[in-house]
């Protein structure tokens, strides 16, 4: 595992399906954004994040999904997630890869901050900064991209 690690850019968000169990927490709402009236600059935010650890494993790193709600105006409003527990779509997760994988036991907390903006070359990236900690460990930070 080390020698392809070495050879992968890990900055890079990666976009691929990740099967529900290789997931290791709870999932965390990072945003709510209502589509039809958001701000442009509402789409970059930093928001505090906490994770559960529900199995005991080494974390290679984190999972961002999204879930999308049609209400407006429907009798039966529809949902869909692009979440590991959800039945795949054409929408994929992005796994960010961190640097140092760390092991995490059942009853571990990961707490930290995610932030989010647009990437100033190119308003359609996105550069992601993520700070977090398990535990009381020391906190570690590392800076990803969705190009």
């Amino acid at each position: 595992m080390q020698a392809v690690r070495d050879r992968v850019e890990t900055k890079d968000g990666f976009v691929e399906v990740v099967p529900a169990s290789d997931v290791l927490s709870t999932r965390a709402l990072l945003n709510t954004i209502d589509i039809p009236s958001v701000d442009v600059a509402a789409l970059d935010f930093t928001t505090p994040f906490e994770l559960h650890i529900t199995r005991a494993d080494t974390c290679f790193g984190f999972l961002s999904s999204f879930d999308v709600g049609f209400e407006d105006k429907l009798t039966n409003p529809l949902w869909f997630s692009t979440g590991a527990e959800a039945t795949p779509t054409h929408w994929q997760q992005v796994f960010f890869h961190v640097k140092h994988p760390f092991a995490v036991a059942v009853g571990s907390v990961i707490r930290g901050t995610w932030g989010v903006q647009r990437n100033w070359k190119n308003p359609r990236f996105l550069d992601i900064d993520l700070s977090w900690r398990v535990n009381d460990d020391e906190l570690q930070h590392e800076t990803f991209y969705i190009h």
